[in-house]
């Protein structure tokens, strides 16, 4: 029961964490894509380590990923492809269920 309440709170940061980054701006394009790569790549770094680690089912893990990825046209799509493929590489992670 203990993991499953501290699975819950993680959880419930990393959504946090997701939600607070709309204020966030970038003053020149190479900024933006190096903000949004560092948001990727760190998101789906801490969901695939909350999985491989038991914190966070299989399911919630690929519901999350899959929602995260969903195409955003304000989000430069080279940012968001560059980090998985960053991630994917890694071999750290070969269980987690990446989009």
């Amino acid at each position: 029961m203990v993991v499953n309440i501290f699975a819950r709170a993680v959880e419930a940061m990393v959504s946090a964490a997701v939600l607070l980054q709309c204020d966030a701006t970038a003053e020149e394009a190479w900024d933006k894509q190096s903000y949004w790569y560092g948001f990727y790549a760190g998101s789906t770094i801490a969901v695939c380590q909350l999985f491989e680690s038991g914190l966070l089912s299989k399911s919630d893990a690929k519901d999350y990923l899959v929602g995260l990825y969903e195409v955003d046209d304000d989000i430069p799509k080279i940012s968001s492809a560059s980090a998985l493929n960053y991630v994917k590489s890694d071999k750290t992670f070969k269980r987690c269920p990446l989009p």
